[in-house]
């Protein structure tokens, strides 16, 4: 299990490819065979994506009258 508090700790920076390389390559490894660690993943990178679809929206120009 201490390999999943790692992934857990380090998710957001290993989403976005900001850890070093060979800690990457440790967590995809890890992944790979986690299958918790993986659902983690998936959902988390499900939110950013559905994030990230939010802030695309462009609100009514008269929402608030």
């Amino acid at each position: 299990m201490k390999h999943c508090e790692l992934l857990q700790k380090d998710l957001f920076a290993y989403t976005e490819k900001e850890l070093p390389p060979d800690r990457i390559q440790y967590l995809d490894h890890h992944i790979s065979e986690c299958a918790e660690c993986n659902l983690i993943l998936a959902e988390f990178r499900s939110m950013l994506a559905l994030m990230d679809v939010q802030k695309s929206i462009e609100p009514r120009p008269f929402a608030e009258t």
